[in-house]
């Protein structure tokens, strides 16, 4: 049995990152972030990328040979070194989805291209991670708390590759907006 979480990547292009974080001279500062690069990747059909299309799928089916994955990135450049980030969330809106399910975000462990990358050649996915349980409802919005992560980002911006968005047991798909 196939269960799909499906995330309209339309919403996504205008989701926003919204943080707010202190620089060295203490002023607080709220900045919302568009994705700048966003697709996902499917296991089924490995070497087709879906950086056109407008829905993000975060999937596994019963016999997990299905994986569908959302890579989601936000340009952090405008975040001046050493500020501490306060807060950082990221929403996305789930179009459909068959069954609850808890859906993680890693980092990605290398760069990627929305245009080019496939599941064969995908980057992998390292701690820390954002984890919460998304529902059934159709245009519901998710949010994932990403302080820990963005403050991550900021500290190493070396290694900050975007994100990867996995289902976290076999027995799913979703879509997001």
């Amino acid at each position: 049995m196939r269960k799909n979480y499906v995330f309209l990547k339309q919403l996504i292009v205008f989701a926003v990152l919204i943080f707010g974080f202190s620089s060295a001279k203490s002023q607080e500062i709220t900045v919302e972030l568009p994705s700048t690069k966003d697709t996902y990747i499917r296991q089924h059909d490995n070497n087709r990328n879906f950086g056109d299309q407008a829905t993000m799928s975060v999937s596994l089916n019963d016999g997990g040979s299905t994986r569908d994955r959302g890579m989601i990135y936000f340009d952090l450049s405008s975040i001046p070194e050493n500020s501490t980030i306060m807060s950082a969330e990221l929403t996305l809106t789930q179009q459909s989805g068959s069954y609850a399910e808890n859906i993680d975000i890693y980092f990605t462990d290398i760069d990627w291209d929305e245009m080019s990358v496939v599941y064969n050649d995908r980057p992998g996915y390292i701690e820390p991670s954002s984890r919460i349980n998304v529902g059934t409802s159709s245009n519901t919005p998710y949010t994932w708390d990403l302080k820990e992560m963005i403050q991550h980002a900021v500290n190493n911006t070396s290694n900050y590759y975007g994100f990867i968005i996995r289902a976290l047991l076999i027995i799913i798909p979703l879509i997001f907006n």
